[in-house]
């Protein structure tokens, strides 16, 4: 449930550029404190967007994300949300571990990508508020300066993100976008001028299909696959309820923020499909351990993705 493709999507220090022997077991998943609006004036690429006023007297998805992962940067009526869905007969008291494991998963294999695959070039989508780490010092930390666009539809997410981003140096980005509109956003100027698709990059989908019925997270996951290089791979990761009458629920409850699938196993393995991606590690699964591989549904409700590579 970290964010949406869609109109209610729900993170973004350099590194040294030194490699490490196992990235996989390094990244952290605490969440970062409040930032301020502010433009940017560091020569990073990044879009202006008008201001927009933003309701905090209603739960929204990225801000209920935020309190989960323990962050600063919500109001009343979200971790009320966030409360009614941990509630143990209407909601799932696990859901604060599961955003934790999804958060951990997502810089895990960004961190791999950065490391196994060489890659430089990162596409956070449904990037949600800034949390610590981010993505960009966690790539950067390996790839030195490793270009990093952040994605979210929400303007006052990407408010945020751009605060975040102000004294972090250039090869970063942020952009207002329809993650489920592929062709639109891989035109954008703001990421063009920070990322090349003659190059290999890593598209990071955490959570964020999860917003998307599952024929138009097929269809976006295509649309990206086709368009990059070869070398290049896509991360997914998505809640799944293995009871359909608590994903049900879960639905429900979260329909208050906006539209929220619960996908299986068999519809995340359908994503990679569907880009014709080859999976590291064979197949999709439960990824609270990864990369050590755990059958899904072997818990009432866990975070199911993999790492999918363009050959």
């Amino acid at each position: 449930m970290r964010g949406h493709g869609r109109p209610r999507t729900p993170p973004p220090g350099a590194g040294t550029g030194t490699k490490t022997p196992d990235p996989l077991l390094t990244a952290g998943t605490e969440a970062g404190g409040p930032v301020q609006d502010s433009s940017d004036e560091n020569g990073s690429a990044l879009v202006a967007e008008p201001r927009t006023v933003a309701d905090f007297g209603r739960a929204s998805a990225p801000r209920v994300y935020d309190y989960l992962l323990g962050g600063k940067d919500n109001f009343p009526p979200d971790r009320a949300l966030a409360e009614e869905l941990m509630d143990p007969v209407r909601g799932y008291p696990g859901l604060r571990e599961l955003v934790r494991e999804n958060r951990g998963f997502v810089l895990k294999a960004a961190a791999w990508c950065a490391s196994m695959l060489s890659i430089a070039q990162f596409l956070d989508l449904g990037c949600g508020l800034p949390a610590v780490p981010s993505v960009h010092a966690t790539v950067r930390d390996i790839a030195g300066l490793a270009a990093v666009c952040y994605v979210d539809h929400d303007p006052v997410v990407l408010a945020h993100v751009r605060a975040a981003l102000h004294d972090a140096g250039p090869g970063l980005s942020a952009v207002q976008a329809d993650v489920s509109d592929p062709a639109a956003l891989l035109a954008d100027e703001a990421f063009l001028e920070v990322t090349g698709l003659d190059r290999p990059v890593c598209v990071i989908l955490g959570g964020t299909l999860s917003g998307m019925d599952a024929e138009t997270a097929g269809n976006a996951v295509k649309g990206f696959a086709e368009a990059m290089a070869p070398g290049s791979c896509v991360v997914i990761s998505c809640v799944s309820y293995c009871d359909q009458a608590l994903a049900g629920r879960m639905a429900g409850l979260f329909g208050a923020t906006g539209t929220w699938r619960n996908h299986s196993l068999a519809d995340v393995q359908g994503f990679f499909d569907a880009g014709g991606l080859r999976l590291v590690r064979g197949q999709a699964a439960d990824v609270r351990r990864w990369p050590l591989l755990e059958a899904a549904c072997e818990r009432p409700a866990c975070i199911v993705g993999g790492i999918g590579i363009r050959d």
